[in-house]
């Protein structure tokens, strides 16, 4: 199956104004073969995702000809994209605390990273200070991950 990314392609199956590889004679009966097994009429999101991925693995990329083909079946490219497109979203990206989550971070830990870095943010610390600071958070990261750490704290 091809995977989310891919069919994002289809979400407009308008043609392009890139240079268009003609469709070989196996994608034409593929394009045939695939849009008979639809009812244009009543077509879901599922199946406009289904479409759009049988495409998308045969290498057939929106076109001029690929929307001739479509109409001349009864089949809106146009439309399929937008309902591919709909039906299948791209994740959400991931909220602050399951960043947080994510890093294996104590809540200990946490709260000592967070209070080393409002003290070095501060600008009031020397520079023997600062480097100090620094040598803590980097012991913090280092601690998240005993194998490669957070970060690469060996620059």
């Amino acid at each position: 199956m091809i995977n989310s990314v891919s069919s994002s392609t289809y979400s407009q199956m308008q043609p392009t104004r890139q240079t268009e590889t003609p469709m070989s004679d196996e994608q034409k009966q593929l394009v045939t073969d695939t849009l008979s097994n639809y009812d244009s009429d009543n077509l879901s999101s599922s199946d406009a995702i289904a479409i759009t991925e049988a495409f998308a693995e045969a290498g057939i990329n929106p076109s001029q000809e690929l929307a001739t083909m479509m109409t001349d079946t009864g089949f809106d490219a146009a439309s399929i994209g937008d309902q591919a497109k709909a039906g299948n979203p791209p994740p959400p990206p991931p909220s602050s605390s399951e960043t947080v989550a994510s890093l294996d971070i104590s809540d200990e830990m946490a709260t000592e990273l967070s209070s080393l870095l409002d003290s070095y943010a501060s600008g009031t610390l020397s520079d023997e200070a600062k480097a100090e600071t620094l040598t803590s958070i980097q012991a913090i990261f280092a601690q998240t991950a005993p194998e490669n750490g957070l970060v690469d704290v060996t620059a």
